[in-house]
């Protein structure tokens, strides 16, 4: 029994990669496990999540992708006037401030098994929050110097994919130096 949970990995986080999508095999069905590869992904997934009636999901990856989630959980449970199911967070990201802040900041197999328990159970519940930023829910938002950061975060990104050297320079470390030595600092 329990509740019915599904796992939303980004592919793009700093810590999801093939072994990470195996790891979470073992945990959850093929089924219930969703993995989104371009930003786009996210809002088809929400939308399916909603749609199959799930009690619970767990974002996969950092901040943005649970920010970005919850956003697009709100908007296809209100298109459709369902209750949104619970949201949970695996920390896989660059940025695992929400993961802190709940006590799911490890990656251990305890940790996980855990986490989907907890889930499974709808135990552990806190209220979270929403700020409304142009019309779009969202847990955190930034004005000024890191803003400008983020933005010019994504466009060099978005250059690295369309030359082809995404997987190559995929630390975040790395594509943050990259983007304030050629974009933001200028």
């Amino acid at each position: 029994g329990g509740r019915k949970v599904a796992v939303v990995l980004n592919v793009n986080a700093r810590k999801v990669d093939h072994e990470t999508v195996g790891l979470m095999q073992s945990f959850v069905s093929a089924h219930d496990l969703f993995v989104s590869r371009r930003p786009e992904d996210g809002a088809r997934i929400a939308d399916e999540v909603v749609a199959q009636g799930y009690d619970a999901v767990l974002w996969g990856g950092g901040d943005g992708t649970f920010a970005a989630g919850v956003a697009a959980l709100v908007e296809s449970a209100e298109r459709r006037g369902v209750k949104m199911p619970d949201v949970g967070v695996l920390p896989f990201g660059t940025g695992n401030a929400v993961a802190w802040s709940v006590g799911a900041n490890s990656l251990s197999r305890a940790s996980i098994a855990g986490n989907l328990n907890r889930a499974r159970a709808g135990s552990a519940r806190r209220r979270l929050q929403l700020l409304n930023v142009e019309g779009q829910p969202t847990i955190f938002c930034g004005f000024g110097l890191d803003a400008q950061v983020l933005d010019d975060l994504g466009k060099t990104v978005g250059v690295l994919r369309k030359v082809g050297l995404a997987q190559t320079f995929r630390s975040a470390g790395l594509r943050y130096c990259l983007s304030v030595a050629s974009r933001s600092i200028p």
